[in-house]
C-alpha cells in the first residue's frame, strides 16, 4: 500500500509541476499576500513618522462638548462616547466631578508603548492642559473668593496594551499566515477531485488495482505537501519583507528568526492537514465541480472570521478546542514573545488531526460508492 500511495502521490506532484498555468494560480499567493502585508505595515510606519493627528474621545458628561469644541478648534479630532466604547480608542477623557466641591477631575488616558504613542500622548496633554489653563482663568475672573481652587484638574494615565495599529498589525499579519493553507491549496484539491470526477478521470483511477484508500491518501498527502511548501514560502518572504521595516516605531517587535519560522510551520502542520481533509470532503460531496469551488472559496474566509471574533471565542468554555482559534494564539504567542500554552497546542493538533482523518474516511467512503458511475 505504501508502494501504491507513493507512486499515486508522485503522479500527482508531476501531472500539476507539468500543468504551468493550474502552478501559478496555485501559488501565486506566495507572492501577493507578503506585498500586502509589507505595503500595510509600510502604512502604518509611515504614519507614525508624520505629525501626530489627534483623535480624541471624551467619555460623556457635562463639559464633555466644551472638551470636544477646544480639541477640534485646534485641528484635531473629537467625540464624545459612551463608557463601554472606551475601549475602541487609543486617547480617551473621562471627567469626574470632584467630591464635596463644584470642580472637575479630567482623566487622560493613553498608550506609551512606542515613541509614537508617547507622541501623541504628549501632544494630547499639552492640548488638554491649554483646555484646562483657559477654563480656570475663566472661572478665577468670575470667582468673588479671596481664595480660588482650580475648577478643573488633570492627570495622566498610561497603559501598555496593544494599541490600535498594533492589533491592526496583528491581526493583518494572523490573516495573512492562516489564509495560505487555504488560498494555495484550493485550485489542487478542486480539480483533483471535483475537476476529475466530473471529466471521469476519478473514476477511472478508481478502476486501476490500487485500493480506494491509497488513492485518497496519496492526494491527500500531495496536497498537504503543497499546502506546507507554499505556506513555508509565503511566511518566509513575509516575515522577511515586514523584517527591516522600523516597527519599533509602532511599539511592537517581532521574533522573526529561523528557528520561529520553523517552529510556526511545525505548529501549523496539523492545521494544514485539517484544512487540505476539509477541501477533499467539499470537493468529494458537492454536486459539482462549480459548486465545490463556490464552497471552497467561502471557506478560504474563515480565518478572517476566526480572528474578529476572536475575543469572543476565547470567552467560550471549550475555546481551546477550535483549532483555528488556538493556531492563531499559538502563532501570536509565538512571534510577540508571550508565553504559549503548550497543553492547548497539544489538544489543538489533536482535534486537527482527528477531524482530518473523520473527513478522510467520508471522502474515502464517498470513492467507493456508486455514485462515480453516473460521470463515466
Amino acid at each position: 500500500m505504501i508502494n501504491e500511495i507513493k507512486f499515486l502521490a508522485l503522479k500527482e506532484w508531476r501531472e500539476l509541476i507539468g500543468d504551468y498555468r493550474s502552478l501559478t494560480a496555485a501559488f501565486m499567493y506566495v507572492a501577493l499576500g507578503p506585498a500586502l502585508l509589507f505595503m500595510l505595515a509600510s502604512k502604518w510606519v509611515a504614519n507614525v513618522d508624520a505629525e501626530p493627528n489627534l483623535d480624541i474621545a471624551v467619555i460623556e458628561h457635562n463639559i464633555a462638548a466644551r472638551i470636544v469644541s477646544h480639541i477640534e478648534l485646534n485641528g484635531h479630532t473629537a467625540s464624545i462616547i459612551s463608557e463601554s466604547q472606551r475601549d475602541q480608542f487609543d486617547l480617551v477623557i473621562e471627567a469626574r466631578n470632584k467630591p464635596h466641591s463644584n470642580g472637575v477631575h479630567l482623566y487622560l488616558s493613553g498608550a506609551a508603548s512606542s515613541d509614537a504613542k508617547s507622541k501623541q500622548l504628549t501632544a494630547a496633554q499639552s492640548l488638554i492642559n491649554q483646555f484646562v489653563h483657559q477654563e480656570n482663568r475663566f472661572a478665577q475672573a468670575s470667582s468673588t473668593s479671596t481664595t480660588f481652587e482650580p475648577a478643573i484638574t488633570l492627570s495622566i494615565h498610561t497603559h501598555d496594551a496593544f494599541n490600535a495599529q498594533q492589533l491592526s498589525l496583528l491581526r493583518s499579519l494572523m490573516i495573512f499566515i492562516l489564509m495560505a493553507p487555504f488560498v494555495i491549496t484550493l485550485a489542487f484539491v478542486s480539480d483533483t477531485l471535483g475537476g476529475e470526477r466530473e471529466r471521469g478521470a476519478l473514476a477511472q483511477t478508481s478502476l486501476m488495482p490500487v485500493s480506494s484508500a491509497s488513492i485518497v491518501l496519496a492526494k491527500y498527502l500531495a496536497g498537504v505537501a503543497m499546502g506546507l511548501i507554499g505556506t513555508f514560502a509565503t511566511l518566509s518572504l513575509g516575515l522577511w519583507l515586514i523584517g527591516d521595516l522600523p516597527l519599533y516605531k509602532l511599539g511592537f517587535s517581532l521574533q522573526i528568526t529561523p528557528v520561529t519560522i520553523v517552529a510556526a510551520i511545525a505548529w501549523l502542520t496539523p492545521f494544514v492537514a485539517l484544512i487540505v481533509a476539509l477541501q477533499m470532503f467539499i470537493a468529494m460531496t458537492a454536486a459539482s465541480f462549480k459548486e465545490s469551488q463556490n464552497y471552497l472559496s467561502m471557506l478560504s474566509f474563515a480565518p478572517m472570521l476566526s480572528v474578529f471574533m476572536n475575543d469572543k471565542v476565547e470567552g467560550l468554555a471549550l475555546g481551546h478546542w477550535i483549532p483555528l482559534v488556538q493556531q492563531q494564539k499559538g502563532l501570536m504567542a509565538l512571534f510577540s514573545e508571550q508565553a504559549i500554552n503548550w497543553q492547548y497546542c497539544m489538544v489543538a493538533a489533536v482535534v486537527c488531526l482527528s477531524l482530518a482523518a473523520a473527513a478522510l474516511l467520508v471522502v474515502n467512503r464517498e470513492l467507493q460508492s456508486e455514485k462515480l458511475a453516473q460521470f463515466i
